[in-house]
């Protein structure tokens, strides 16, 4: 866990690092799709089992668990075994898993907020909540693969602006929530003291705009030049 709390978002990139330094030795040890497919399912089933037994046997040690690289190997895992799944051509029926997906995001709203432990503590994500999560983007992933337009709404403009940008937004929102806030906060304490909510409401949309504007910026001059490279 990070010291400074305005750097948070830059354990997912160091957890990132360690997979593309150490993915593609497994991939080159490992002799086929189909063995991949066993090793991932039980390196999967480990990091599930592990998690929980280490939150239930280390309750104070709860909140490094969404910091650990081995923890939240779900996603990474289930990612690769998407990508072995389409290697070796298997169907996946499509149609039904517009109605899982459903379920599985009512799920995950729903439940965290009746577990009433919000935060990285929180005993549904341990246990259950994180895996999940990584099956419900991994589905949601594969309908977007598909050839058949399944899922309409990912060809708004809006939402595919916000994917080119996405890198500098997730980097940056943090920094510039963690710098508002205080101040915020601050100044409504001093000019209209009761109305906190006003001005918490008020540094949330200060921060998406202000984060939008150098997220834009950011890709416009500076990682566009970068991605013009790879072709």
């Amino acid at each position: 866990m990070p010291r400074d709390l305005s750097l948070d978002p830059l354990w997912s990139i160091a957890v990132e690092v360690q997979f593309y330094l150490v993915w593609p030795f497994v991939i080159l040890l490992t002799p086929s799709p189909k063995a991949r497919l066993i090793i991932f399912q039980a390196l999967l089933a480990t990091v599930f089992i592990t998690r929980i037994v280490y939150a239930l046997g280390f309750p104070d040690g709860r909140g490094s668990i969404y910091y650990n690289t081995f923890f939240r190997m779900d996603g990474f895992l289930m990612g690769s075994m998407l990508c072995q799944f389409h290697e070796l051509h298997k169907k996946i029926a499509c149609k039904h898993l517009i109605p899982a997906l459903t379920f599985l995001a009512v799920i995950l709203v729903v439940v965290p907020i009746a577990t009433h432990e919000p935060g990285l503590a929180d005993p549904f994500n341990l246990y259950f909540g994180f895996t999940l999560l990584a099956f419900f983007f991994t589905l949601l992933l594969h309908l977007a693969l598909q050839p058949k337009n399944y899922l309409p709404f990912l060809k708004n403009k809006f939402l595919r602006l916000c994917g080119r940008i996405s890198y500098c937004l997730y980097l940056v929102h943090f920094p510039i929530l963690s710098a508002l806030a205080p101040r915020f906060d601050t100044l409504g304490s001093h000019t209209w003291p009761g109305h906190q909510g006003f001005f918490y409401c008020l540094t949330v949309l200060s921060t998406l705009l202000l984060s939008f504007a150098i997220s834009l910026f950011s890709y416009r001059y500076f990682e566009s030049y970068f991605l013009r490279l790879k072709t």
